[in-house]
């Protein structure tokens, strides 16, 4: 009775509401929402004590608040004098606070965003009101929890208005800020929205506990020298702290960072420091696939990709990033020669978005360019050009100039293995460009950017093999001789054999057969060495110069 009173002053904020819900029952609507027994109706005492026991129980069912935010569906706290919120509504902050984390141990990260897609506007309802009351602290702490349990890929129209409102609170304490910031942040991170995620990076810059994902923002734009700074300093600040899973986890990153950029030897530095410093193998499952990824990477990047391929399938296995190492192990086939399982590993990524309202826009391009990857080398090039289109187009409104390098390159060598192939496809037979300007386009986005080495020699070798084709040998002499110094300098061993192969068949135009033969042997060697197999039109092109130069042996 005593509680029952001290509640009865706050009924009066949900009359309207409550009068609307009675209007809703006398018109035969309210038995159809009514909870059954196993959905206990929060609000008293006895149905408190049930949800307290519920959030100790590791197999507790789906904790649901049914209808709309300010019908009374937030329950008191029983014991107000403990509440640690400084405002009178303190009880159902913690409410809110508890709900996403209860959610998110006795659920799936996939059920729980289907619950959230389910109710957004509730939790709509709910952001508006703790934003009204100014409950700066509580909103920030439910935003975090609420992205956490949906592992960080909230609905959108949340995010949006979170963003928006982090952005403009210039009233906020900054600490609520900040956090309330890094929350939406990460989850536009982690779902590829990197434009929206820019305008929340000036709020968190400066601050070592942000930095570990602002280092990821940038290193995802492209900007590899200021992601290096921010992960140098989020390991230090780790180290610091004595916390040795994050600071092996940051500096994993790094290296993933340097690794992308083409500065491999520093990469293989960091990983090999790490080994030495830490009991990698006694951390947790997250931090071991992550450290196995990268390596895997590193390995790639380096052309040896049986290594490669080992480091990806132990880091699948584990499970935290097996959808990344799918991605991955599709190329890694594809450069093995094969081909079933490449597009099986791509395949098996595209169905792990199956269902996901708003699947993760950059990888679920990635993965389709694999596949276009694959049909470019078994020669259905219209196959190839509608998987990769939709990607370039989607870089290019993203305006990162690595990925929309690499999206221009992968594009014209659609055409490029066509003409290996002396097929007649062509990319101005189904796009206004040709490969020609696509490749030049691909220079100027990534010419002035910080190394990038992977990106400059691939469309350097790239000019290089168009201007072959065509009969501009001076052209593709330049080309392929500054792809192959970036290539050998960096250690990209695969792709010093490709461009061999390639001024190998220059010096067979140019009658310089016993250097011709010279370059195909050295070719040869490495991809014997990395166990690479030649695209089958790449072999073809390579065989009919190798018959040729046997001719004028004998």
């Amino acid at each position: 009775m005593e509680a029952y009173r001290e509640g009865q002053a706050d009924l009066r904020r949900y009359m309207r509401a409550i009068a609307r819900a009675r209007e809703r029952m006398r018109a035969g609507g309210g038995a159809a929402s009514t909870p059954c027994y196993t959905d206990v109706c929060l609000g008293r005492d006895t149905e408190l004590h049930a949800l307290q026991q519920w959030f100790e129980t590791p197999n507790a069912p789906l904790l649901t608040l049914e209808g709309p935010s300010g019908i009374g569906n937030a329950p008191r706290n029983p014991a107000p004098e403990q509440s640690a919120a400084t405002s009178g509504d303190g009880s159902i902050a913690r409410l809110l606070q508890e709900l996403p984390t209860a959610l998110y141990a006795t659920q799936s990260a996939r059920q729980v965003r289907e619950w959230c897609f389910q109710e957004r506007n509730m939790l709509q309802s709910v952001l508006d009101d703790l934003a009204e009351r100014g409950l700066h602290a509580e909103l920030a702490s439910f935003v975090e929890l609420l992205t956490i349990a949906n592992a960080h890929r909230p609905p959108a129209n949340l995010l949006d208005w979170c963003l928006k409102y982090a952005v403009h609170a210039t009233h906020m304490p900054d600490e609520s800020r900040a956090a309330l910031a890094h929350a939406v942040f990460v989850a536009l991170v982690d779902s590829g929205e990197n434009a929206k995620a820019k305008q929340l990076a000036p709020i968190l810059e400066g601050s070592p506990r942000y930095a570990p994902v602002v280092a990821r923002f940038w290193h995802n734009i492209g900007e590899g020298d200021r992601a290096r700074r921010h992960y140098e300093q989020a390991f230090i600040h780790a180290e610091s702290d004595g916390v040795r899973e994050e600071a092996v986890r940051y500096a994993a990153e790094l290296a993933e960072s340097e690794a992308v950029v083409g500065n491999l030897h520093e990469a293989e530095t960091i990983l090999r420091d790490i080994e030495r410093r830490h009991p990698v193998w006694r951390m947790s499952e997250a931090v071991r696939s992550w450290f196995l990824y990268v390596g895997g990477y590193l390995n790639y990047q380096r052309g040896r990709f049986r290594r490669s391929r080992e480091l990806y399938e132990k880091s699948a296995a584990l499970g935290v990033h097996a959808n990344n190492a799918s991605r991955e192990l599709s190329r890694v086939y594809l450069e093995l020669g094969d081909y079933a399982r490449a597009e099986q590993y791509a395949l098996a990524g595209l169905r792990h978005f199956e269902g996901d309202p708003e699947p993760v826009q950059p990888t679920l391009h990635a993965l389709n360019a694999c596949l276009g990857d694959l049909y470019a080398v078994l020669e259905c090039y219209d196959d190839a050009l509608q998987r990769r289109l939709p990607a370039l187009d989607f870089w290019r409104n993203e305006e990162q100039p690595r990925w929309i390098c690499w999206s221009l390159n992968r594009v014209a060598e659609i055409e490029l293995l066509a003409r290996d192939a002396n097929h007649p496809w062509r990319l101005t037979h189904r796009i206004e460009r040709d490969a020609h300007a696509l490749l030049h386009e691909a220079w100027v986005v990534i010419e002035p950017t910080y190394m990038n080495l992977p990106h400059k020699s691939r469309t350097l070798h790239n000019l290089g093999w168009l201007a072959w084709h065509e009969g501009r040998s001076d052209e593709a002499e330049q080309y392929l001789t500054r792809a192959l110094d970036i290539r050998r300098d960096y250690g990209n061993e695969y792709g010093v054999a490709r461009t061999l192969e390639l001024l190998a068949r220059l010096r067979f135009s140019q009658h310089r057969y016993a250097e011709a033969r010279a370059l195909f042997q050295q070719a040869s060697d490495i991809r014997l060495r990395l166990e690479a197999k030649p695209y089958p039109a790449v072999k073809r092109a390579n065989l009919s110069v190798h018959r040729k130069l046997q001719t004028l042996r004998d």
